[in-house]
């Protein structure tokens, strides 16, 4: 072979440049189409699972009485398995977003309930601190001192 005849053979063409062109363009579509229904979407499965897991929660939130120790056990049961169920029905980041704010809204109510339970201790012993230095924490049993 020639250089005359190396010449006329076209490597790379206006043609072969669109098409790599048009299919980088759709691969771009649809990565940005995925991506922005990843955190923007809510699936069915998971409003509905997260929902449910709402209404047990706000419902244990409303009730903090100590009568009701075993009913609140119970409802509080029933709160972790419609949590763990908005996990489970989880799909996109946005639904295991919500899942985790379910997560932590309930720990939330569980920490509130352990709260009021240590108050109604410390007030039925009559427990007083006579030194505003010392404070009760809620980690340890006994009084530590405030730094500063």
């Amino acid at each position: 072979m020639n250089i005359r005849e190396l010449l006329k053979i076209e490597v790379w063409s206006k043609r072969t440049s669109r098409k790599i062109l048009v299919g980088l363009a759709i691969f771009v579509a649809v990565f940005v189409i995925f991506f922005f229904v990843d955190k923007v979407w809510i699936t069915q499965g998971e409003r509905e699972a997260a929902g449910s897991a709402l209404l047990l929660i706000d419902s244990l939130q409303s009730q903090y009485s100590e009568d009701d120790q075993k009913d609140f056990d119970v409802r509080e049961r029933k709160a972790q398995e419609a949590v763990d169920a908005a996990k489970h029905a989880a799909w996109t980041s946005r639904d295991k977003q919500i899942s985790f704010a379910l997560l932590w809204c309930l720990v939330e109510v569980e920490a509130d309930r352990g709260q009021l339970k240590t108050d109604k201790l410390i007030q039925q012993r009559h427990i007083v601190f006579k030194n505003p230095g010392l404070k009760l924490d809620p980690n340890l049993s006994y009084a530590i001192r405030e730094q500063g």
